[in-house]
């Protein structure tokens, strides 16, 4: 069973911490890119931000069991919920408490912690869980 079997269209209000979603985003600079991430806090404004912004962790390079690794670093672990495959894979998710715990981890040299400004994200895209056999 693949972990990420599919993913549906969803609206940016949707998004809730804990999710793997996909969008593209386009750079303030220019340039744009296709991102998998699991959401930390889906709508925060830091004290430098002039926009609300979506936090989380590019994810979409890793394998399933490299995915389920990185979660349990963050002392979670993966739900794969059958009966609602768009529930959140990662429950309970607090925003402060996974940065202080990926900043204490062995991925922090190799994962990408990011902010994405709200207005640059489009074509959302949740990660569903699990199989649909």
């Amino acid at each position: 069973m693949p972990l990420r079997s599919e993913r549906r269209y969803i609206g940016l209000g949707d998004v809730k911490s804990g999710m793997m979603i996909e969008f593209n985003y386009a750079k303030k600079a220019g340039g744009s890119g296709r991102y998998v991430v699991l959401v930390v806090d889906p709508d925060k404004k830091n004290d430098r931000a002039t926009e609300p912004q979506l936090h989380g962790f590019v994810i979409g390079d890793l394998t399933d069991s490299q995915l389920i690794e990185f979660f349990s670093s963050f002392g979670t672990t993966v739900k794969i919920d059958y009966e609602d495959r768009r529930a959140s894979v990662v429950e309970n998710l607090d925003s402060q408490e996974a940065y202080n715990k990926f900043a204490s981890s062995k991925y922090v040299r190799n994962r990408s912690y990011r902010t994405f400004n709200l207005s640059g994200i489009t074509r959302v895209r949740q990660v569903l869980v699990g199989s649909v056999d």
